[in-house]
C-alpha cells in the first residue's frame, strides 16, 4: 500500500513542474503543449489505478479463502452489490449535475 502512495504521490507532484506551471500561467495558448504534457502525466496516474486495482484484487482473493464456501457467495454477492449502487450513484449524480448545468442560468 505504501508503494501505491508513493506513486500517486509521485504523479501529482509531476502536474507541479515548471514546465506545466508555465503552461498553465499561459492562459491557454499553446493549448497542444499543455495537451501533451497532460498525456505524460496521465500514465502516471494510470499505473496507480492499476496498482490499486491489484492490490483489491489480491485482498478479495486472500478474504474469500479465508471464508467458508457458503461465506464467499454471501461477501462476493454483497461485494457486487455495493459495486452497482455505487455506481448508480455515481450515474444519478452526474445526471443531476447535468441537469443542473441545463437549467441553471448563464452567468
Amino acid at each position: 500500500m505504501r508503494e501505491i502512495e508513493d506513486a500517486a504521490a509521485s504523479a501529482q507532484e509531476a502536474l507541479t513542474t515548471a514546465t506545466m506551471v508555465e503552461l498553465a500561467g499561459g492562459g491557454g495558448r499553446d493549448a497542444g503543449a499543455m495537451d501533451r504534457e497532460m498525456q505524460a502525466k496521465a500514465e502516471g496516474m494510470r499505473r496507480v489505478l492499476e496498482m490499486a486495482d491489484a492490490l483489491r484484487l489480491e485482498t478479495m482473493r486472500e478474504v474469500v479463502a479465508l471464508l467458508r464456501p457458503a461465506q464467499a457467495v454471501h461477501f462476493l454477492l454483497a461485494a457486487a452489490e455495493l459495486h452497482l449502487a455505487v455506481h448508480d450513484f455515481g450515474r444519478h449524480k452526474d445526471d443531476r449535475a447535468g441537469n443542473f448545468a441545463a437549467t441553471a442560468p448563464p452567468e
